[in-house]
């Protein structure tokens, strides 16, 4: 039988997630659970496209918003201009569990016809939510594990685990700062300074006045004011980045 996008829910909900509800949202379905007591959301998210003879599904990703975190930073993104819609997120299995991943269905964007052809890519989908997004879940709804990974993961990756919307770099240092992580000081004088290179780089490449420039200077100061005191203590001013462009 041909597949149709009527059918769609009907394989997807075929999955086993454990006390999770499945919703549909815009061209991906979402397998949602709300932890009544904090607030957090979990959910798992599996994507797809319209393919000429059926459609394309992709691997499914695993996210975790901490309502603590995101209702903190909200009025600070708001500020200064940084973000000013709904954070879905805080962290995602993305680099963790695909950096070393494998998936002949998805690698090469195989288009599912029918519904009978989906019976092998749903048990892959299922190989991989049992294996690898369920325990993702399991173990980053722990904050202090999220601030463990977080101490670990090179700079260029911090935008990929934490939500960079807003700016994933005071998300990182806030959750390391929250959890009293050994590794929050260090981490905190990484990324300011790495953001304050960053944007003289930029401003003297493309000037003051883009919109592009603008917002790292935004998120310089919205980490100057959140992590003042912090940052103080570190040496910094907000004054010396301009006299390193001297």
């Amino acid at each position: 039988m041909a597949l149709e996008k009527s059918d769609i829910k009907t394989c997807l909900g075929s999955l086993r997630v454990r006390d999770y509800k499945l919703k549909h949202n815009v061209s991906s379905y979402d397998f949602k659970k709300l932890n009544k007591e904090t607030g957090d959301r979990y959910h798992i998210t599996i994507n797809y496209d319209k393919a000429y003879n059926g459609y394309c599904f992709y691997e499914p990703v695993s996210f975790v918003l901490f309502s603590e975190v995101e209702d903190i930073l909200r009025p600070l993104f708001k500020k200064y201009n940084l973000y000013d819609g709904e954070v879905t997120h805080t962290v995602c299995d993305v680099p963790i569990n695909y950096s070393s991943m494998n998936h002949d269905y998805f690698r090469i964007n195989k288009t599912i016809e029918s519904v009978e052809a989906f019976e092998p890519l749903r048990q892959e989908m299922q190989r991989i939510i049992d294996d690898l997004s369920l325990p993702f879940i399991d173990k980053y709804s722990n904050m202090e594990n999220v601030a463990d990974m977080i101490s670990r993961l090179r700079m260029e990756e911090i935008g990929a685990f934490v939500n960079y919307l807003g700016s994933a770099h005071i998300r990182a240092a806030y959750i390391l700062k929250r959890t009293g992580h050994i590794s929050f000081r260090r981490r905190l004088n990484e990324f300011y300074d790495s953001l304050c290179r960053f944007y003289i780089c930029k401003k003297k490449e493309y000037g003051e006045n883009i919109e592009y420039v603008k917002r790292y200077q935004n998120r310089i100061l919205a980490m100057n004011e959140f992590f003042c005191e912090d940052l103080e203590s570190l040496g910094f001013r907000f004054e010396h980045i301009w006299e390193k462009e001297e």
